[in-house]
């Protein structure tokens, strides 16, 4: 009997420990149908929230979680139309650590820069903001404007599906969600087992 009250008491503690970092959540003013629950969309989402709020810990600019959620979220913003969601607070944490925050269009290398990203420029949008490929840095700024001023119209969502989405970090199985995952299910077949 002393080993099942053991077994019993492990079971929530695993359960506890599955879940202590906090899920995602999306943010109220993402629309209903951009919210996934998984694949891409989902795991961009994730990137950009949690960069957010890994820059609520102190020391946040030298943790190389936190610059990969960042890359993450600056890679794929632009891609699935959800830089105006996150791009004030995720663009403010990166500043701070003196890093640019200008989201980089589906399929763009990744640059090492140090400098803040420039203000904001408006009065230069463009109407499409994925049917030119963007070549050069100087384009970067005008395509961000672009994300943020045509966020309400279908016609960006058609040329948004045609972009080779950004490819994912290897180490995805090995992040602390998928491990928390998977310790939430051992510890419910822990349960299951010797609660029958």
């Amino acid at each position: 009997m002393h080993p099942m009250l053991s077994l019993l008491t492990l079971g929530p503690v695993l359960a506890a420990a599955a879940v202590s970092r906090d899920a995602f959540e999306f943010p109220d003013t993402v629309p209903m149908e951009k919210r996934q629950t998984s694949g891409p969309s989902y795991e961009c989402h994730a990137d950009c929230g949690f960069a957010i709020r890994n820059a609520r810990t102190e020391g946040y600019c030298e943790d190389p979680e936190w610059l990969e959620l960042l890359d993450g979220c600056l890679d794929c913003a632009l891609e699935f139309d959800i830089w105006q969601h996150y791009g004030g607070s995720v663009g403010e944490a990166a500043e701070a650590c003196g890093l640019d925050a200008t989201p980089r269009p589906a399929g763009a290398e990744a640059e090492s820069s140090s400098t803040p990203a420039p203000a904001t420029t408006l009065e230069t949008s463009s109407t499409s903001p994925t049917s030119a490929p963007v070549t050069s840095s100087e384009a970067l700024p005008a395509s961000t404007t672009s994300a943020a001023v045509v966020t309400t119209t279908s016609a960006s969502t058609p040329g948004n599906g045609t972009i080779t989405p950004a490819p994912t970090p290897p180490s995805e199985a090995t992040s602390p969600r998928a491990l928390s995952g998977i310790l939430a299910v051992a510890a419910a077949a822990m349960i299951a087992a010797f609660v029958m």
